[in-house]
């Protein structure tokens, strides 16, 4: 199912172009691919590419790009994208290089692009563990987010519920989306 959240900020906006930081399972590009976006789709796993190509019609290819790379060393177009959606993939990039990701991302968006994502809050159950991921507290996702931005939601989320394997798992994750000034 698409991530409910991107069905509700994409029915008001005029497609572009727009970037997928972890298609995961292709979702949420194909989505936007049959709603006449341009997407560039951006995952660690080569595979997950037939992932989108599966959902999407032979027409829609040629507004999808797909390009495998680890965030931490992501380099994005300046001033490229309408909007930028990153849902349950940002916090895998490593902490001491979220920063630099996340101006990378910044740099992408035009003026007026969007930026739709979950991050990661620090009571997630997987900050227990010893894992090179980001988990964020509201403070530092706003000081990300204020000199830039203007942020339209930021929607903090704790609850325990499945992860796509079936096991139990207590999230913690903010909900945002922020408009570039």
């Amino acid at each position: 199912e698409v991530f409910p959240y991107l069905r509700k900020v994409i029915k008001d906006i005029n497609p572009g172009n727009a970037i997928e930081l972890g298609i995961g399972a292709g979702i949420e590009t194909a989505f936007l691919l049959q709603n006449g976006w341009n997407v560039r789709g951006i995952d660690i796993n080569e595979a997950n590419r037939s992932n989108v190509l599966s959902r999407i019609d032979e027409s829609e290819e040629k507004r999808f790009k797909f390009e495998t790379a680890f965030f931490e060393k992501i380099k994005l177009e300046k001033d490229n994208y309408d909007l930028v959606v990153g849902f349950n993939s940002l916090h895998f990039c490593k902490r001491d290089c979220f920063d630099d990701f996340f101006d990378e991302i910044k740099g992408s968006l035009k003026s007026g692009g969007l930026l739709v994502c979950n991050l990661l809050g620090k009571n997630d159950e997987w900050n227990i563990q010893d894992r090179p991921m980001t988990f964020l507290s509201r403070e530092e996702i706003v000081r990300l987010l204020e000199n830039d931005f203007e942020i339209e939601l930021l929607k903090e989320e704790e609850k325990d519920s499945k992860k796509a394997d079936g096991k139990l798992k207590h999230w913690h994750q903010f909900l945002v989306k922020a408009k570039k000034k």
